[in-house]
């Protein structure tokens, strides 16, 4: 029976990835991940349109010895507007190139030249990890439609009338106003 390369190009990701062997390899690896899968994600308030998230990386060792890992990320996510509070899809297509770090040191050598990751005592990196990193970066932390038109018309008007049936709010100039024209 022939071992299965976790690295090789399929319609699932696999879960962590070596960093040093992807860059020995030289490979893409390209794939989905279901957005159950991205639990993080759920917990900000983003959730996921798109069927999966499609995800595309390899690693490759830099002149100076450290392994940086490249990717892209493309995916529909849902998240709420700020504005009306209704739902709104927004297009995620996020790049990164992040240095993989052994160790502390290590990461703060590298931290002038890349973002790092350090990884973990089995020297893999979590992928899923990455992922959601990178999407939530990609999510703005006001999202709203780009134009108040785009906004959910039925919440605006909802809102709109919230604020215009608000009692008016006394100007405390105004008391002041009246006692210089009494004495004036």
């Amino acid at each position: 029976m022939t071992p299965r390369n976790p690295h090789r190009g399929a319609a699932s990701l696999p879960r962590w990835i070596d960093p040093d062997e992807l860059a020995r390899s030289g490979r893409w690896v390209r794939g989905t991940l279901q957005w159950a899968e991205l639990g993080r994600l759920a917990g900000a308030g983003a959730s996921g349109r798109s069927p999966a998230v499609e995800v595309g990386v390899r690693a490759f060792r830099e002149p100076g010895g450290a392994v940086v890992i490249e990717g892209r990320v493309t995916a529909v996510v849902t998240v709420v507007c700020q504005r009306c509070l209704g739902d709104m899809d927004l297009d995620v297509q996020a790049e990164f190139l992040v240095a993989a770090a052994r160790s502390g040191p290590e990461a703060a050598r590298l931290r002038d030249d890349f973002d790092t990751i350090e990884l973990g005592c089995d020297q893999r990196l979590s992928l899923v990890r990455l992922v959601e990193d990178e999407v939530l970066l990609a999510v703005p932390m006001v999202p709203r439609h780009p134009r108040r038109g785009d906004c959910d018309a039925e919440a605006m008007h909802r809102l709109d009338a919230l604020a215009g049936g608000a009692p008016p709010r006394d100007n405390p100039f105004e008391a002041l106003a009246a006692l210089r024209r009494r004495k004036g």
